[in-house]
């Protein structure tokens, strides 16, 4: 069974499933970096928002072995226990959740469409873009834009966003800096209290890892990390949306060897809709600014 031929019976046995109260539909959903995917769609009649469910996903389960009815009936489970009527009730609440936005970087160039309609900072070749955050449930950090629309809703000008942002970033999504090597260790339950070493590679993100890269546009944060490194001057590197990784500049790697580097990391081991530069940055302790390079 080919994926159009999957999706268009599973829409119509979870369309049965579901009954007349709700709509169930596809389309296909422009991510981050313009990448398109299909999804199933299910709302409640009358309400104008979606719940999606990306088919690539879902088509993979199926030609694995899963049976289509019971793939159906995870998708009528997921809507039943996570629904919500964001139009009714989250948007009536959001200029009551201010303490809700946060910001995040994104790629100027791959996303031009999506930048036309929400209020965003540019910062070198990326975007600082914003956003409520509603919490994390099993897989996915449920999120909604802030568009220029919804700015005129909440009453704020671009700048006392911007400012909102941030500090509500700092306050509940620490921006933290680690070495590579304590990071790790972490991330696998290792001991690491008494490095031998300090490590030369540093990752920038935040606490929950989530969005992290854009913790790089704390100036104060950076000007804190080179003056206890004692580092002059770094590159920053782009991992992803997530994080950032710092190196110090010991004259022994140049921009175009980053790069590079960056490239083969992006098109092999980085989901496309997470991929956010092929460029690396420059950090000069002397003017605190930090540069394409």
């Amino acid at each position: 069974m080919s994926r159009e031929e999957f999706t268009k019976e599973l829409i119509d046995i979870v369309a049965k499933k579901l009954g007349t109260a709700c709509l169930v539909g596809s389309q296909f959903i422009t991510k981050n970096n313009n990448t398109r995917q299909i999804a199933i769609t299910v709302s409640k009649k009358g309400v104008g928002v979606n719940q999606v469910f990306y088919t690539t996903e879902l088509y993979q389960h199926f030609i694995k072995g899963a049976n289509i009815d019971e793939i159906a009936d995870l998708i009528a489970d997921t809507f039943h226990s996570s629904y919500y009527d964001v139009d009714i009730e989250i948007m009536a609440k959001l200029p009551f959740m201010l303490d809700k936005i946060y910001c995040r970087l994104i790629n100027t160039e791959a996303n031009t469409m999506f930048l036309h309609d929400v209020p965003h900072k540019e910062w070198n070749d990326l975007s600082v873009v914003y956003y409520f955050y509603l919490g994390k449930d099993e897989s996915h950090h449920k999120m909604i834009t802030v568009t220029n629309l919804l700015l005129e809703l909440i009453g704020l000008s671009l700048d006392e966003l911007d400012k909102l942002a941030r500090t509500n970033l700092k306050r509940e999504m620490k921006p933290d800096i680690q070495s590579m090597y304590s990071m790790v260790c972490k991330l696998h339950g290792y001991e690491f209290d008494a490095l031998p070493f300090d490590g030369s590679m540093y990752v920038i993100t935040n606490e929950s890892r989530f969005n992290g890269a854009v913790s790089v546009v704390f100036e104060d944060i950076l000007e804190k990390f080179a003056l206890q490194k004692g580092i002059q001057d770094f590159w920053i590197i782009p991992s992803s949306i997530h994080e950032m990784i710092l190196v110090a500049d010991d004259g022994m790697m140049d921009s175009k060897t980053f790069r590079s580097m960056i490239r083969e990391v992006n098109d092999s081991l980085v989901a496309p809709e997470e991929v956010l530069s092929y460029n690396c940055y420059r950090y000069s302790s002397k003017s605190g600014l930090i540069s394409v390079a």
